[in-house]
Formats: structure tokens, sequence, C-alpha cells
């Protein structure tokens, strides 16, 4: 068992739009590698809003973790055609131990200051405000550090939403860092789904170490229920085509979040979700995007 670290130097991209990039199609964890011998700036820069005073290295590399069975050259190749590059970028392929990826993973997650009141911290670091509400988590191999701005988005949100006794539907949950969030916020309820049955177990596990009862389902799974608040931190395909389903899974009033969408995505899913919710203006990160919304009364 392992993974495959592939290395991409593109110097004609950004190396934060292509790690960006590489994480929205996949990829487990990034980091941008400074590739230039001669610089004083640190060899690897973890993307870490804490920090934002952390310089990108001028001649830089892009390092990606992926899961063992990817594909590298379709990968490539949808790299080449998103970015509009004149051929495949200079790349390099190695396969990774376990291990040696555990001790990766551990390196890049710190403690995160999500707002005021929230802290991720995982679990093998001390935290650090003790009076603060802090999630426990090993994200282990499922997506949700609470690094990414999509992830960020959504929890700042809650933050702002959760008033206690709430209904929560976490869609496409990972490692279930919403879905605990939700609830230590104050949330009474809270059900995870993903197409992933590893993600699952991963936010099983998650909750476990932060004492709350947060049963996750696939799809196809999810008992008959109605909900006060969706949250959905997924791609934007399935975000599109599940807007009916969501309107129908809420209580009337009910509120929605919708992340995990590009700039360039977010025209589409406004129009697709505006016949259904009353939208919110776009919050951002970047380039990353989260669109809210309450459910309309005759949806």
């Amino acid at each position: 068992m392992g993974w495959i670290n592939v290395t991409i130097t593109c110097s004609e991209l950004d190396p934060r739009n292509l790690a960006d990039f590489l994480l929205d199609q996949g990829g487990l964890s990034v980091s941008i590698v400074n590739t230039n011998p001669d610089s004083t700036v640190e060899d690897e820069w973890f993307d870490d809003s804490s920090q934002p005073a952390l310089i990108i290295p001028n001649s830089a590399a892009v390092a990606v973790l992926l899961p063992l069975d990817t594909k590298i050259e379709p990968l490539l190749e949808q790299l080449k055609t998103h970015f509009k590059l004149a051929g495949l970028p200079a790349h390099k392929i190695e396969q990774i131990p376990e291990q040696d990826w555990v001790k990766s993973v551990r390196k890049l997650s710190r403690p995160q200051k999500i707002s005021e009141r929230l802290w991720i911290v995982p679990t093998w670091e001390t935290i650090i405000d003790p009076k603060a509400v802090n999630i426990r988590l090993d994200p282990g191999i499922a997506f949700g550090s609470g690094t990414h701005p999509s992830t960020r988005l959504c929890l700042q949100w809650l933050d702002q939403e959760i008033s206690g006794g709430e209904q929560v539907l976490d869609y496409g949950c990972g490692s279930g860092i919403l879905g605990i969030a939700a609830l230590k916020l104050g949330a009474a309820k809270a059900v995870g789904v993903d197409i992933d049955p590893q993600a699952n177990a991963a936010a099983l596990e998650n909750a476990s170490i932060n004492q709350v009862n947060f049963p996750t389902f696939l799809p196809e799974e999810l008992p008959a229920g109605k909900f006060d608040i969706i949250i959905a931190n997924i791609q934007t395909n399935p975000l599109l085509e599940l807007s009916l389903s969501f309107s129908e899974l809420l209580n009337d009033g009910g509120r929605i979040a919708l992340s995990g969408i590009l700039k360039a995505q977010s025209g589409a899913v406004q129009h697709v979700y505006q016949h259904y919710f009353s939208m919110s203006a776009p919050e951002n990160i970047g380039d990353w995007f989260m669109l809210s919304g309450q459910k309309l009364k005759f949806a």
C-alpha cells in the first residue's frame, strides 16, 4: 500500500492556482516546492492561511500526493486543457510508502484558527485555546483538514448560522469536519453522506475522537427525513445535479451552503439554485467560492 507523488514544474502558472486545481482533482495533499537551490525561501510551502506572510518562491514546482491507482497521463491532459497550455508540463513521478505519507501529513497539519471561537486541532497537536470550540481531527486519507479555502468558508458559515438545536446534513462529508463542527457549535443532530465508504469510516472515527454522534451513510442509504441546514463541499457537477434533491431535503425556510466551487463555475451554480433558494451574495477566499441561500416557500 502506498501513494504516488507527482511533482509538476510549470513556469507559466501561479503555483497556488495549480495546487488548487490538483486538490480539486482528488489530490490528498499539495505542497509548493522551491526548485532554486540558491534561494533563501524555505524548501516547501504548505497552504496555511494562519500564516499569510509566507512567501511563494519565484522558482517553484507543485508536489501532489495521489492515490496509488491514479492515472497520471489523463490528469496531466486535464491540466493542460484547463489552463490552456501548449503541451504537457514537465513532471516527476515517485511512489511513496504509506508511513512516509503519514509523516508528511503531520508536517503540514497544524492547529487552525477558523474564527474567534472555532479551532481545528490535529489529534497529535496541543490545544492552543481551551476556551474555544476545538475540533480534534485526524484527516487520514479522507479530504477535509480545515486548511483548504472551500472547507474554511463552510466552517465560518456554520459558525455564523448555528444558533442551537438545528438538524444538519453534511453532504460529501469526507473526514466529517463540517458535521462534527455543526454538532460542537450547538446543532441537535448532524448526519453525513459520502460516496466513499472509506471517507464515511474516517468520519465516524473523527466523530468518536470528538465524542459526538455523527452517523454517516452512502447516498442511497440516507434515511428519510428533513433538515434545517444542508452544507455540501463537493465538486460543481454533482452540486448542479442535486439542487432539487437538496430543496426537497430541507424544511421550509431551511438554509443551504455550497462550496468547492471555483470562480468560473459560481455563475452556473447560482443560476440553477436560484430556482429553489433565495441566494445570498457569494463569499470567497481567492478563487474558491461558497454560495448560500434559504429555501423558497413555494419550492
